[in-house]
């Protein structure tokens, strides 16, 4: 229902219960859980809504749009949620949240914005000019979060406070750019950059990444990322190189290793590799290795194998279990299955 400015950030929290229910709610599960819904009524109107249940927070809103001509596009929504805070504390919230979007055939323009009813006198406002489907695309977004702006369950707060390592993001103001392009170089070459940067008076925090990729002799994708801290050079480097190679028609064999270093602070690094089988023609079955380890000598190393089985067109379900073979912090196999019913 909006980028990210009022929802999409569900906390780990509660008792710690070994059983399925509590491993839902409470564990690595952070994510929607409830059901979407998108009705046109005639030509011109669209009207959607959304149900989230969760035992940390539970979420409702109805959105409505219109279309009067062709190239315009008008929404507005309104919202809710009742968020567990801690153990003792509870928040229920409202929020009324629209924006226009503008498509034209050399640039398309959006600008969103919406208040909480706790301050409606803080208003956030996001803005994204994009040159649409096209060979070279871009985008360029804008966004201004005023001081005493409140929404607990914003994952792009949570992610502002996390990069510029603040703990409230009520007490300044916040502004952000965001920049990426995406081209070929030649026919079988593709490249894309983005650069993220967000700042508040004293402090400031800067993510770019370029990639490459192509297609010639196998797929391969090669990214090298740059963030900068704090204003300062603390700086940290990252590489990722993804790889897959069709065996025949029915079994890719796909490795991936990523490395990231904070020169004279941290590193560490990630391999794995999936091999896919596809058994039937609705379903598909991905064994599994994959190995961490870090500057602090922690080491992990574990199997596992994964499932998916699509049901109907844009309804599938997925299943990932996974063996620990070395472990430094004594994991236990793990369990993880989801389902998505899009219609």
């Amino acid at each position: 229902m909006n980028k990210g400015l009022f929802y999409g950030y569900f906390p780990s929290s509660g008792p710690s219960r070994d059983t399925v229910k509590y491993n839902w709610m409470y564990g690595e599960s952070r994510t929607w859980n409830g059901f979407a819904s998108e009705t046109p009524l005639g030509k011109k109107w669209i009207v959607s809504s959304l149900v989230h249940i969760r035992e940390t927070e539970s979420i409702a809103g109805l959105k409505a749009e219109f279309n009067p001509v062709p190239l315009l596009s008008l929404y507005g929504g309104l919202s809710g949620a009742s968020s567990q805070l801690d153990s003792l504390t509870n928040d229920t919230s409202l929020a009324v949240h629209g924006g226009v979007e503008v498509s034209m055939d050399l640039l398309n323009i959006e600008i969103e914005s919406g208040t909480s009813l706790y301050n409606p006198g803080s208003v956030p406002v996001f803005i994204t000019l994009s040159n649409g489907r096209r060979k070279h695309r871009y985008a360029v977004s804008f966004i201004n979060i005023p001081e005493k702006f409140y929404a607990p369950r914003s994952s792009l707060l949570h992610s502002f406070c996390y990069r510029l390592d603040i703990a409230d993001s009520t007490k300044e103001d916040i502004i952000g750019v965001d920049l990426s392009y995406s081209g070929p170089i030649l026919n079988t070459l593709k490249q894309s950059f983005h650069a993220s940067y967000i700042a508040m008076e004293n402090n400031a925090d800067l993510r770019t990444a370029w990639n490459f990729s192509g297609s010639r002799p196998f797929r391969y994708s090669f990214l090298y990322g740059l963030d900068i801290y704090d204003l300062s050079y603390n700086l940290k480097h990252r590489f990722k190189l993804y790889t897959d190679h069709a065996v025949g028609s029915r079994i890719i064999i796909s490795p991936m290793v990523s490395y990231d270093v904070r020169p004279y602070k941290y590193w560490r690094i990630m391999a794995n590799c999936y091999t896919h089988f596809d058994v039937f023609s609705f379903m598909a079955v991905s064994p599994f290795i994959s190995f961490y380890s870090n500057s602090y000598d922690n080491h992990d190393l574990a199997v596992g194998i994964k499932q998916r089985i699509t049901f109907f067109a844009k309804t599938f379900g997925e299943l990932n279990i996974t063996v620990p073979v070395v472990s430094y912090n004594d994991k236990k196999y793990s369990f993880y299955a989801k389902t998505y019913f899009l219609f």
